[in-house]
């Protein structure tokens, strides 16, 4: 049995996101703010002390305004998030890590229509660390016999997905029963493609 990888996220668990949507034209002296962050829309060279300044002097358009906005969050590293426009409309701003206290509020000023966060809070993430493993492995003439395979993990996966292919490669569309038991993640060959001996089975099991 190869084990391919194994990764234990300890450091960063799953990463928070929030996408702001900016329909519309921005205007000057509008705001964007994460956590206490404070980002100012300014075409004139003045901004309210303490806020950040994200230079929209060169247009107010959505496509214009999210490019200075996107400048300006990653500029900062303060709250060591990332922005990137994902749409001609739309950014998505993601948490480096997703360590507790990451969950960050979004709040703005923005007066266009449909211009707006998608949510109050950043989503999605997690400080619970998780555990991916990869095992793969040839079928032996045993286990075709008891039409069964059994892969054993360094903690209880909740989740699996198992990849069959022949020796030279090939995938197979296998259709049996894959059964979370414990440590374990069990096959059974119980559909209407079987693995066969010198098939190689690749199981990805999660925590």
């Amino acid at each position: 049995m190869k084990i391919l990888s194994l990764e234990k996220t300890a450091n960063y668990g799953r990463r928070y996101s929030n996408v702001l949507r900016i329909a519309s034209n921005v205007a000057d002296g509008e705001t964007v703010t994460i956590a206490n962050e404070v980002y100012e829309i300014d075409n004139n060279a003045a901004i309210t002390a303490g806020n950040i300044l994200v230079d929209c002097s060169g247009g107010v358009t959505p496509v214009l305004a999210g490019a200075a906005l996107v400048a300006a969050i990653n500029a900062n590293t303060k709250l060591k998030i990332t922005a990137k426009a994902i749409s001609a409309n739309e950014i998505l701003v993601t948490s480096r890590t997703g360590k507790a206290g990451r969950q960050l509020a979004c709040a703005e000023t923005l007066a266009g229509a449909n211009n707006a966060w998608a949510a109050a809070l950043m989503y999605g993430g997690s400080d619970v660390f998780k555990a991916v493993q990869i095992q793969s492995r040839a079928v032996n003439a045993t286990e075709v016999a008891l039409a069964a395979m059994r892969f054993a993990f360094t903690f209880n996966p909740v989740s699996a997905l198992v990849q069959v292919r022949t020796a030279a490669g090939a995938a197979k569309a296998w259709g049996g029963t894959t059964t979370l038991t414990g440590d374990r993640v069990d096959l059974a060959n119980t559909g209407s493609t079987d693995f066969a001996s010198t098939d190689v089975v690749t199981v990805f099991a999660g925590e």
